[in-house]
């Protein structure tokens, strides 16, 4: 994993996002000597860790994310991810709240028309389902028309955590259930198991307790994956009364 510091005095706002404290644009200049543009996030510790953990291990199971790096700031420790200068699909598709509900539910399904189209919409979905990531929305989908990122895993590896597969939830809404659930359902058994321990491995050592804990969560759900993932995609309930 990329190690760097933060150049002083270069963080400006993100207006991408309603995350608090808000992600910044800023410099960051990499143990390589390389100086960067970066997308910066201040986050408690256990959420730095998920972060640095989910974008080591969705790396290696091929799904495109911005490299990320571990930066310093003074004593403080920061999660930055290389600027793609990508927009994410919700502002693309310019969704905002200061539209109607209609409004934008309607550019949410034109975006989700879009995703449902990419070759690794089901990968992803897969492996959201292994990190117990529910917040895989519209606003951490980068899109540049063509190129394509996959950002924010701090809500990740959470056992007490509850929620659907919104990207599973947006193939339902788009008609496009069956086939992006056969496709997810065979990509669970692509996800190799020495992956989350090679990501975890990425991690400082001081951090030996986060690593062990992440690698238990995610191992234990990759044997059920394929399970959990056919759950995503609820089936209509038959009438046993009916002919």
């Amino acid at each position: 994993m990329l190690r760097g510091r933060l150049i002083p005095d270069t963080e400006t706002p993100l207006d991408d996002g309603a995350t608090q404290p808000p992600p910044m644009r800023a410099k960051i200049r990499l143990d390589d000597g390389r100086s960067v543009q970066a997308i910066v996030k201040r986050l408690p510790p256990r959420e730095l860790a998920v972060e640095c953990f989910c974008a080591q291990l969705l790396e290696r199971w091929g799904i495109p994310t911005p490299p990320a790096a571990l930066v310093r700031d003074g004593d403080a420790l920061l999660f930055a991810s290389l600027d793609t200068h990508y927009p994410s699909l919700k502002r693309r598709f310019g969704i905002a709240s200061t539209l109607s509900a209609p409004e934008r539910a309607a550019r949410a399904l034109a975006a989700a028309r879009v995703v449902r189209e990419w070759d690794e919409t089901p990968l992803v979905i897969a492996a959201d389902e292994a990190l117990g990531n529910h917040d895989r929305n519209l606003g951490n989908i980068l899109w540049d028309g063509e190129s394509r990122s996959y950002i924010d895993h701090a809500a990740a590896l959470d056992p007490a955590a509850k929620g659907i597969n919104k990207l599973a939830g947006l193939m339902l809404a788009v008609g496009a259930a069956e086939r992006i659930e056969r496709a997810a359902v065979a990509a669970c058994f692509t996800l190799a198991h020495e992956a989350i321990s090679a990501a975890a491995e990425q991690l400082p050592e001081t951090w030996l307790e986060c690593r062990e804990a992440f690698e238990q969560f995610v191992a234990e759900r990759l044997p059920n994956l394929a399970n959990r993932v056919i759950a995503c995609f609820p089936k209509p309930q038959k009438d046993l009364l009916s002919p």
